[in-house]
């Protein structure tokens, strides 16, 4: 890792440090499988609803 400038603390970090959640070894956080379901749950109820939508556009367009 480089110095850091010298209009920056050393201790604010540098552009190369992972975000917060991301260890550096490549260990996922502890909360990351529940946040992966809690993200499928809202695409797929996301998606559900897109579904519906159209069909119910489509079905009432042609009836």
């Amino acid at each position: 890792m480089s110095e850091p400038s010298p209009d920056r603390s050393p201790y604010q970090g540098s552009n190369s440090d992972p975000p917060d959640g991301i260890d550096p070894a490549g260990v996922p956080s502890e909360d990351a499988g529940r946040n992966a379901f809690i993200l499928t749950v809202a695409v797929t109820v996301a998606l559900l609803a897109l579904i519906f939508t159209l069909g119910w556009i489509v079905y009432h367009q042609i009836a």
